[in-house]
């Protein structure tokens, strides 16, 4: 658009110099705007700072890359802006110099750098895997592993080690400050517990060289080693790092996260139907046990009576096996249709209940937040957008053809 004019001015045929009550409004000439940013070029400032954009580091295009943050995204759209910016107003087709990226960044910023780690992500959750089922739990100490399985470990966590360190080196302080400072955590303590594990090997292997039994004693009595087993399983955090890089991972696990409330809700509310159902049954049947003139159970149904209703808590217990397919529903009912058919007609009203209204509720209102929080979420209304980005681009055009002028290539308003 090369500039824009009043629809009123057309109408009258003002299309000379602009004056006192006209609203013809033209684009001011760019030529000024570039001598100006050419003599501060000279005098050394960067193109970024005379564009208000100090914050955004103008550099090379980057391909996309498989697996990046929508962070990341952000930046680099920004710098993309930013270059294109440069490019219109300076009518240099070139990419500006800027400052270049320090070795760190460069490395972290790499398209491959993010795959190759995702990739010892998945490898080491299924080397632990592996592991533990090669690995006798009673026996489990320094030298009744094997050499190379100690080895992979050891591999393992330098690579996880050396991730942080760079990460840490690119980012400076704003790596425990970003947006993504919880995954920064978890990586940090991650790698942190591996390089305990490194540090009892190595302090185990010291004793037992040194054939120094107390010391040796008593760093298994530290329970040492079952530290260790505990950050093994802590390893496997690492795997939810791929949740942020797959949109569809992402999506599943912020909808059941947004369903956690609701679900909270969900048990309550199934808490307080068994309890009032199992405080009549607890007493139906105990008073029937008790009562000397009722007439006798037989062996089988007096012993389902005392095992499914023999408390409060066992009572609620039979309930929720009974709506969740842990019981049969013949073994709950038989002892209650021999004490009175109301009961097994209560019983079977229970069941009912459970079944047909408070699951089928729960279950629509489990769905409705799911889908809210799947429409609400931030990331996936991006990849949406960015999925439709040409559709979007291609009505922009057409929008813009029809309300330009094509002789004269401007847009005008009144």
């Amino acid at each position: 658009v090369s500039g824009v004019r009043s629809n009123t001015d057309e109408m009258n045929g003002l299309h000379g110099t602009s004056g006192p009550g006209r609203a013809s409004i033209a684009l001011a000439d760019f030529t000024p705007f570039q001598n100006q940013l050419s003599q501060r070029q000279n005098s050394g400032e960067s193109a970024k700072n005379y564009l208000g954009l100090g914050s955004i580091a103008m550099g090379p295009i980057r391909k996309p890359r498989l697996f990046t943050t929508f962070e990341q995204k952000e930046t680099e759209r920004r710098e993309e802006a930013a270059s294109a910016e440069w490019r219109r107003v300076t009518g240099v087709q070139q990419q500006p110099v800027e400052e270049t990226l320090s070795f760190s960044q460069r490395i972290v910023r790499h398209p491959y750098f993010d795959i190759f780690f995702a990739a010892v992500v998945i490898t080491n959750s299924l080397f632990i895997g592996f592991e533990v089922s090669m690995t006798d739990p009673a026996n489990d100490t320094l030298l009744t592993r094997p050499l190379w399985i100690q080895t992979i470990q050891y591999i393992y966590t330098a690579l996880f080690t050396g991730e942080l360190i760079l990460r840490i080196w690119a980012g400076g302080r704003h790596f425990f400050c970003s947006k993504e400072w919880p995954w920064a955590v978890l990586d940090a303590f991650i790698v942190a517990s591996s390089l305990w594990e490194v540090l009892i090997d190595i302090l185990y292997a010291a004793y037992e060289a040194a054939g120094d039994l107390e010391s040796l004693d008593g760093l298994t009595g530290f329970k040492a080693f079952r530290i260790i087993r505990i950050t093994r399983i802590l390893k496997t955090a690492r795997l939810m790092r791929i949740f942020r890089f797959v949109l569809a991972l992402r999506t599943l696990i912020t909808s059941i996260t947004h369903t956690l409330k609701s679900l909270i809700w969900a048990l309550i509310l199934l808490a307080l139907i068994m309890y009032i159902f199992a405080l009549m049954f607890v007493q139906a049947v105990q008073g029937y046990l008790a009562d000397p003139e009722s007439a006798p159970m037989s062996d089988a149904d007096e012993y389902r009576a005392k095992s499914y209703f023999g408390s409060l808590i066992e009572t609620m217990l039979s309930l929720f096996m009974s709506i969740s397919d842990g019981v049969s529903w013949e073994n709950v009912i038989s002892p209650l249709l021999h004490i009175s058919p109301v009961w097994g007609i209560l019983y079977t009203f229970y069941v009912s209940f459970i079944y047909f209204a408070v699951l089928n509720v729960l279950t629509a209102v489990f769905c409705q937040t799911a889908i809210e929080s799947a429409q609400n979420d931030h990331a996936t209304a991006i990849h949406s957008i960015m999925a439709h980005k040409e559709s979007h681009l291609e009505k922009i055009r057409i929008l813009f053809s029809e309300l330009g002028d094509e002789r004269n290539d401007v847009i005008t308003y009144a």
